[in-house]
């Protein structure tokens, strides 16, 4: 028995081939393209480290830096932050366009945490502004990091989550992280970080 796509993974997944191009105008940018669409969240962003992506994917970062340009031409994506912390829209994702997820964030008491919605001039940028996010004033965000990192171990990246914690409240980060803590080891399907990332995104 088959299941089928839903609208709107059929819609990303068929916007590469709208123009009748296809593999002959994207070529194996098409592998990048699909790696971003698996690791999309539920707003369409994409947060990677372009090292991450390398080893993902198993080229160099020059053809990574390649495949990010064609891609932003072929106008299937939008780079909000470039590298080393990239921060990538689907531009196909059904849904908020960027202004509406900023005017979203600030209706409901989160505009401390717009700089991950908008373009930043470089990851320094994103990690300043992480600094003094929070609900402690400044240097909240940095102390917050450093609990999910305690938490996490060794497999968290650090600056993954400097881009990643400060779309969600602190209240939200802590609820998620105690229920990593919590949660038997046996019952961790893949790791702790990826249960971390879902919990982020359900309870938020």
């Amino acid at each position: 028995m088959t299941t089928p796509l839903s609208p709107q993974l059929r819609t990303v997944l068929t916007a590469p081939f709208l123009d009748g191009q296809g593999a002959r105008s994207l070529g194996r940018a098409l592998w990048l393209y699909l790696h971003i669409v698996l690791e999309v969240d539920r707003r369409g962003l994409f947060i990677r480290r372009l090292g991450r992506i390398v080893t993902a994917l198993g080229v160099g970062e020059a053809e990574v830096q390649q495949w990010l340009d064609r891609l932003s031409q072929g106008r299937l994506i939008e780079i909000l932050s470039p590298a080393p912390f990239l921060v990538i829209k689907l531009r196909s994702w059904s849904g908020n366009t960027r202004s509406e997820i900023v005017s979203a964030s600030a209706d409901s008491g989160q505009s401390s945490n717009l700089h991950i919605e908008v373009p930043v001039s470089s990851s320094s940028s994103a990690a300043a502004a992480f600094s003094s996010t929070g609900d402690g004033g400044p240097g909240e965000g940095e102390a917050l990091l450093r609990e999910v990192l305690d938490a996490l171990g060794e497999e968290a990246d650090a600056e993954e989550f400097r881009e990643l914690l400060p779309r969600y409240s602190p209240a939200t980060v802590r609820q998620a992280l105690r229920r990593v803590e919590t949660t038997p080891l046996n019952q961790i399907r893949k790791s702790k970080t990826a249960l971390f990332r879902y919990l982020l995104d359900k309870l938020s």
